[in-house]
């Protein structure tokens, strides 16, 4: 097993659809929001939200995409 499948594999098994989770901003997308990671290095995206890299948000687990292994998440 992957260090990218066992972070995986830590995240799904604790988090789901609508909880709250801290993630940090690794970069900023034009028109979509920021790519984010969480703790266990799962990366995703914050919806139609930009920041600056490296700012940490408190969201909300919005989706979860197990195909592609990436999670998108709001902001309360």
């Amino acid at each position: 097993m992957t260090s990218e499948s066992t972070a995986w594999d830590a995240f799904v098994a604790r988090h789901q659809v609508g909880d709250p989770v801290e993630v940090t901003v690794t970069n900023a997308l034009p028109f979509l929001g920021s790519l984010i990671e969480t703790p266990y290095g799962v990366p995703g995206l914050l919806k139609g939200v930009r920041h600056k890299p490296g700012t940490r948000i408190r969201a909300r687990i919005d989706a979860i995409d197990p195909e592609r292994r990436r999670i998108a998440v709001v902001t309360p």
